[in-house]
């Protein structure tokens, strides 16, 4: 597809192309490598594969040489060749976590220019700074029923840019196995274009338990400070579980049963808006504490609060993974105070004793017998020592991204 320049008369091409949902594409990153094939691009066909229940992801990108003041995106659905399968779109509404009946979802990659090089060390370690640090990164996934101007359809380009649309599928368990027909739909300034697309289902269904559990923090009162409505933690954790991630904090027994629809799957349900991978399954991270225990954890007059915690979540969380999350990133000094804790809940001879001790740290002699999770930075993972703990009923963890180790 070409457009002419009215003023300068000369021809500008307006390319599209597509990309896995593994890359980021910068915004001004005109001769990417993959423009011409890559893993789900031949140039002329997006080509796509997945098993039953799973969300599967990739990016058009529309490359604008004139700047485009109207551009809008759509997928109709998808049609089992040879059979009568239909993954179908539906419109989103207000609230875009409410899934129910929408497998297919469309969003704007945002933008955000980068004018100087991060100073963070403990990040970009040595030899692992990426080679180019600078220029417009893609930053946000926006629903495209945002607001205009935010994110949401239609979307202008500028002359010279990229902008990427991502698109999700997800693949219900009641989809017959084969290949399904679709054709991305595109409005370029009232310009159509299409593309082709294949989707490849493969003959088995991923389980609703997840084979690798990730946590990430959430910290609730941030929802009134930056987007001024707290009422949106249901929503947030919809997000959350259908990417196969737990958004987590401490929990009571007070505040845990006042959550428990979060861990008994109640609130993956159709009743609760969600349709996704792991419908009516529950969350199975329960940190009793995070980002640091107090003192008295180190006391046996604690014994009774661990043993009622530990046989709640055996009543009610059968398989709940949880810790006490001990001083952050310690230095030796936090060290005496950490094995004092450890010391006292491994000596409770009640049901309490299955507390694990947590501590962001990679393997150290000096809390050898006192910490059951050891979570390090990439750069400090011991794939020796982590098979020596976990052969002792331990465990080793890993957190964040760190270059060279990690490309985060």
């Amino acid at each position: 597809m070409t457009f002419v320049c009215l003023l300068c008369g000369s021809v500008v091409p307006q390319t599209v192309w597509a990309v896995h949902d593994g890359l980021r594409l910068e915004r001004d990153d005109l001769n990417n490598g993959n423009k011409s094939s890559n893993a789900v691009w031949d140039g002329t066909k997006i080509r796509i594969f997945g098993a039953r229940n799973e969300v599967v992801a990739f990016q058009v990108i529309v490359q604008a040489g004139q700047a485009i003041s109207v551009l809008s995106a759509a997928l109709p659905n998808l049609q089992q060749r040879g059979g009568a399968a239909v993954i179908t779109y539906k419109a989103p509404v207000a609230d875009p976590t409410d899934y129910v009946d929408r497998p297919i979802q469309l969003f704007s990659l945002n933008y955000m220019n980068v004018t100087q090089e991060t100073r963070a060390g403990w990040i970009i370690g040595s030899g692992g700074a990426p080679a180019d640090p600078l220029g417009w990164k893609p930053v946000q996934i926006v629903p495209e029923n945002a607001r205009a101007g935010r994110g949401g359809f239609p979307v202008s380009v500028a002359a010279n840019s990229n902008q990427a649309i991502w698109f999700e599928i997800f693949t219900s368990k009641e989809l017959p196995a084969g290949i399904y027909d679709g054709t991305v739909m595109l409005s370029l300034d009232g310009s159509a274009r299409t593309v082709p697309l294949e989707l490849e289902l493969f003959d088995f269904t991923l389980p609703d338990t997840n084979t690798v559990n990730e946590m990430i923090y959430f910290e609730t009162g941030q929802l009134s400070t930056y987007q001024g409505n707290s009422g949106l933690v249901a929503a947030y954790h919809r997000f959350a579980h259908r990417n196969r991630v737990e958004f987590v904090d401490s929990y009571s027994r007070s505040s845990l049963q006042s959550n428990l629809g979060r861990f008994n799957g109640n609130d993956f349900t159709v009743t609760q808006k969600y349709e996704g991978p792991g419908a009516q399954t529950g969350n199975v991270i329960v940190p009793r504490t995070f980002y640091g225990t107090s003192s008295s954890w180190a006391q046996p007059s604690i014994w009774p609060e661990a043993d009622a915690f530990i046989d709640y979540l055996k009543q009610n969380v059968p398989r709940a993974i949880t810790f006490l999350y001990m001083t952050d990133e310690p230095s030796p000094d936090d060290y005496p105070g950490i094995i004092s804790i450890a010391d006292n809940v491994h000596a409770n001879p009640g049901s309490g004793k299955a507390l694990k001790i947590f501590v962001t740290e990679r393997y150290d002699a000096g809390l050898a017998g006192a910490i059951d999770i050891w979570c390090s930075t990439p750069g400090g993972y011991d794939i020796a020592r982590a098979n020596t703990e976990r052969a002792a009923g331990r465990d080793y963890w890993w957190y964040n991204g760190g270059r060279p180790n990690l490309a985060a």
